[in-house]
């Protein structure tokens, strides 16, 4: 499986790029949202006192007709009960009187206990809406270059997500099915370069370690990815595709052209 090497590790440079520039747009979201976090308590805060102000308007809605039925009907008795001249009749009336403006008093009551509930609500709301004139000034200064950055960062991943398509279609189409897989998995980074770790031991060997998944990879995989830099190799671990970079291919002929 030969090909140019160029292409190849072009669009693992491209998607590493990628994978940091994300990563760098999630933080800055999170910064954001951080930001922004007071505000929202607030906006909630007054959406609850709305709610609330609006159930208190239509409860003193519905008090304001009961009241004018009460009162309709008090004055139809008021008329009425002067007229009636059987003893029984009247006195039933008038107690019925009697209770229609009671209960007309206490409708009244009622309806006057929920417009200062409502006073109340919308005195707090206007201290409210200042908090929050206050706090959407506060957030806009604290994100606008933040919000900047995410800009400029979503610029720049835009420009890498083109580069990938370029140098993805300049792979052959096996490794290009390979590598479209990959990303549908849920994956990222399928093109990965080989690290060489280096020892706290003097005299160790140095371990090679897939940049992908962190794993150690055998040493003769690594012996065969030197003596054919052109060829990828997979990663035994995780699958990705492989290559040594080439300062580090190089650090590596050096020993053996001394030893030769």
């Amino acid at each position: 499986m030969s090909l140019p090497t160029s292409p190849f590790i072009e669009l693992a440079n491209t998607d590493q790029g990628i994978y940091l520039k994300t990563a760098q747009a999630r933080q800055l979201d999170q910064l954001i949202e951080a930001a922004r976090a007071a505000l929202d308590e607030k906006l909630g805060e007054q959406t609850a006192l709305q709610q609330e102000h609006d159930t208190l308007a239509q409860g003193s809605d519905d008090l304001r007709r009961k009241i004018a039925l009460q009162e309709e009907f008090v004055s139809k008795l008021e008329a009425q009960v002067p007229l009636i001249r059987n003893e029984k009749e009247f006195v039933a009336s008038k107690k019925q009187l009697e209770e229609g403006r009671r209960h007309k008093g206490q409708l009244e009551e009622q309806q006057l206990e929920l417009d200062i509930q409502r006073e109340d609500i919308q005195q707090k709301l206007s201290d409210l809406n200042s908090v929050i004139a206050e706090h959407r000034t506060e957030f806009e200064d604290q994100t606008s270059q933040l919000q900047q950055q995410r800009d400029e960062v979503e610029q720049e991943l835009n420009g890498l997500r083109a580069q990938q398509q370029q140098f993805k279609s300049q792979i052959p189409d096996r490794l290009q099915r390979f590598y479209d897989k990959f990303l549908q998995r849920g994956m990222s980074r399928p093109i990965c370069a080989a690290h060489k770790s280096e020892s706290s031991r003097k005299e160790a060997k140095h371990e090679w370690g897939c940049t992908g998944c962190n794993m150690v990879l055998p040493p003769q995989l690594i012996n065969e990815m030197i003596s054919l830099p052109e060829n990828p190799k997979h990663c035994p671990h995780c699958q990705r595709l492989l290559f040594i970079p080439a300062d580090a291919l190089e650090s590596e002929e050096e020993p053996q052209a001394a030893d030769a």
